[in-house]
């Protein structure tokens, strides 16, 4: 084998190792999904506790949570701080390779802090628990908490209240879905001496869909049927 063959064949093998390591890491994102989804369901059963007793909101640690998820990492306490002790079900290696990257390989007895691992999964978790529809629901700075809120009976939730205000306080015309009337304005007399483009105004009048025309009695919209003449009335 030529020096030239020995260099690639390194990197053939420099690949594969690799390639492994990727593998580990796919192993630990898929561990890491199993135990976020007992932590969600753990919070949720705190939540419902919470709203049991009338509450509207909750405040959960992620850091409790794991206490009680099966397989989730031990931690033992070493000089003032925790360290990861036991992986369960998982391993170090794949959980290295998910988070700090594949490039370098693991050194086993490498140390890892259990802060460092609740803070890789925090914002999946936070992610997890955002998606289960809350009225308001984030990470307090600064610790493991999230804190998530929901509506009360007979209360409504500010954005879609002021979103119902405005409709209410809008002319008609200008509502969501509220229909437009368009009226010919060709200018024809009637036997009456009416003029149609007058009698659709009084039917704008009328139904009170013209902006900026008052309102009136909806009596007048029998107005062009008393003229004797057909106005052609779309709605848009």
């Amino acid at each position: 084998m030529t020096f030239a063959e020995e260099l690639t064949e390194v990197v053939r093998k420099a690949r594969r190792e690799e390639s492994d390591r990727k593998r580990q890491a796919q192993k630990w994102l898929e561990h890491e999904g199993k135990l976020l989804d007992e932590a969600v369901e753990a919070f949720k059963r705190r939540c419902m506790r919470a709203a049991e007793e009338e509450k509207s909101d909750a405040s959960v640690s992620f850091e409790v949570l794991s206490r009680d998820i099966t397989d989730f990492p031990s931690r033992l306490a070493s000089d003032s701080t925790f360290l990861v002790d036991n992986w369960g079900e998982g391993a170090a290696a794949w959980w290295y390779y998910a988070h700090r990257g594949t490039s370098t390989p693991y050194t086993p007895g490498t140390k890892v802090f259990f802060a460092e691992l609740l803070e890789s999964m925090m914002p999946k978790f936070v992610e997890k628990v955002h998606a289960l529809g809350f009225q308001k629901c984030a990470r307090i700075p600064g610790t493991w908490k999230v804190q998530a809120s929901w509506s009360t009976p007979g209360s409504e939730p500010p954005e879609k209240k002021s979103r119902t205000e405005a409709v209410e306080a809008s002319p008609a015309a200008e509502r969501p879905g509220a229909p437009t009337l368009r009226v010919s304005q060709r200018w024809v007399r009637g036997p009456g001496g009416d003029v149609v483009g007058e009698l659709a105004a009084t039917l704008a009048r009328a139904t009170g869909v013209a902006s900026g025309l008052p309102a009136r009695p909806r009596q007048m919209a029998e107005r062009p049927k008393a003229a004797g003449i057909n106005i052609c009335v779309q709605c848009g």
